[in-house]
């Protein structure tokens, strides 16, 4: 009986303690996740003052291209950069901040212009495994454009 209440106890101890913990980390997540969205719009931002246009003006446009809802821009463009093995955080900063300036719409939940985008940035066609991701990023982005 003695072992029972020892094993009881210590269970219980252990379920309090690691309640409280994985609440911390999802609020820590959640918060990177909120200064990667930011980060986002000021990296166009300051990709678009480094090649010379001034700094409120870039500020402007970057916002302009996330639009009114710069939540699900920055989420669907986190996907791209997370699944699309093709692309890295770099090049799609540069199409974006392109895309800015000339004031161009982005449509990161249409599969066909996520694969013109990849082809525009690699300056090829994409090939089967990329064209799966972008079809799966493409379907992710639709949900998020919906639900968000």
């Amino acid at each position: 009986m003695d072992k029972r209440h020892l094993i009881n106890v210590t269970l219980l101890l252990s379920a309090l303690a690691c309640t409280p913990l994985s609440a911390t980390e999802q609020i820590e997540v959640s918060g990177s996740i909120q200064y990667e969205r930011k980060n986002l719009i000021k990296s166009i931002a300051l990709h678009l003052h480094q090649k010379g246009l001034d700094k409120e003006a870039a500020v402007k446009i970057s916002g302009e291209l996330a639009g009114e809802d710069a939540l699900r821009f920055s989420l669907m463009a986190e996907n791209l950069m997370a699944h699309c093995s093709e692309l890295n955080g770099g090049e799609v900063i540069e199409y974006f901040s392109q895309e800015a300036l000339y004031r161009q719409k982005v449509e990161l939940h249409s599969y066909g212009y996520l694969v013109g985008m990849v082809t525009k940035i690699k300056q090829r066609s994409p090939d089967e495994k990329v064209l799966q991701q972008l079809s799966n990023i493409a379907k992710v982005n639709q949900s998020i454009l919906k639900n968000v």
